[in-house]
């Protein structure tokens, strides 16, 4: 479905915008879950039928895996045989985008493929991360086209209206400056302008992503995560962000909504629960020594309806509070985010929302 010039005139879709399901993969890598794990598998079930009230769930599984996944998956969710290593969803799905089809004055959505390298050497094989995103464009029988640049959902949000924020430390490489890979996001992405922070927060093993600080939840409003105690050590980087972000305009000159939510926490871990894991070579090895990035704005964006990380500490409720205040008429629910926190992610991390558009072209059965 591949292999065609682009049409002129596309723009990327925002995962805000008119969702039509939510994706997510099956967890299962021992030297990356405790527990061969069952405690991750579990957690991401209570995510999905949470979603379930609102979108229809989709869950890609690995072939090898399939039969014992299908026991423990509601019979309610749509699951597919994709590939992946691991199961960080959002950074190795395809980025979406419309595209202008002038000759009948229609849109067309298409399937954008990027490279993957495991945040830069996290894990060493990467093969079938980087067939998961044209296999699930495949399944939804959708066009995809192929970028040779390495980049992750989780370093991209936009409001729609041709303006995103991004991390540089997270895509520069050796033959990727900053300068082309900003070309390259607008050139694909039908952006305007984007707004470089230059690192991610203290314990973000990701080289630094945007969606643990700050996230569009539509075209006006932008959650930031809020400003930490003055001996932590993202304190004075956080303080420049805010005063960056706060002044940010849109490529109309209007400033947007800013809402704050409680600072990301670096949440210490007890060794036991490290305990029973199996390592590999090359893969980033887990243990208490390193405290894990907790931060509420790596939540899932239903349209009109939030799931907020939930982390067992007392700010969990503010975080909750805050939204169910500043965004009257839309539902605000708590999810247990403490197993995905301890591999190194979050809630929206670990899903992806597929756009209305290219759910009513699909049809699994």
């Amino acid at each position: 479905m591949a292999g065609q010039p682009l049409s002129a005139g596309f723009q990327c879709i925002p995962e805000w915008q008119q969702p039509g399901a939510v994706a997510a993969l099956w967890p299962s890598r021992s030297d990356v879950w405790r527990q061969q794990a069952k405690p991750a598998q579990h957690a991401l079930i209570e995510l999905l039928l949470q979603a379930a009230d609102t979108l229809p769930v989709v869950v890609g599984i690995n072939l090898n895996e399939f039969a014992l996944a299908e026991k423990r998956l509601p019979a309610s969710f749509k699951l597919l045989p994709i590939p992946y290593n691991d199961a960080w969803m959002c950074d190795i799905a395809p980025f979406w985008r419309s595209i202008s089809l002038s000759e009948q004055c229609q849109q067309r959505p298409e399937a954008l493929l990027w490279q993957f390298d495991a945040w830069q050497g996290l894990y060493p094989d990467v093969s079938k991360d980087n067939r998961c995103a044209q296999t699930m464009a495949t399944h939804l029988l959708t066009r995809w086209q192929r970028n040779s640049m390495i980049f992750e959902g989780g370093n991209f949000t936009t409001d729609g209206q041709g303006h995103a924020l991004a991390i540089s430390s997270s895509v520069i490489r050796k033959d990727m400056p900053l300068s082309k890979a900003e070309r390259t996001l607008k050139q694909q992405l039908g952006l305007g302008r984007i707004t470089w922070l230059p690192r991610g927060l203290s314990g973000d093993e990701t080289q630094g992503h945007i969606d643990n600080i700050a996230l569009f939840i539509d075209s006006e409003t932008l959650l930031i995560s809020g400003l930490p105690a003055t001996n932590h050590p993202d304190f004075e980087y956080l303080q420049q962000v805010h005063a960056q972000l706060k002044e940010l305009q849109n490529t109309q000159g209007k400033r947007y909504r800013i809402i704050e939510l409680p600072a990301a926490q670096l949440l210490p871990v007890e060794a036991e629960l490290f305990q029973g894991m199996s390592y590999r070579a090359g893969v980033v090895k887990r243990s208490a020594q390193h405290p894990v990035l907790a931060s509420y704005v790596n939540l899932v964006n239903l349209g009109g309806r939030l799931l907020v990380p939930q982390f067992g500490i007392c700010e969990d409720q503010q975080a909750l509070q805050t939204l169910q205040r500043q965004l009257p008429g839309w539902v605000i629910n708590g999810v247990d985010a403490r197993e995905f926190v301890l591999a190194g992610g979050g809630p929206h991390c670990m899903t992806h929302i597929i756009p209305a558009s290219v759910w009513a072209s699909a049809q699994l059965e």
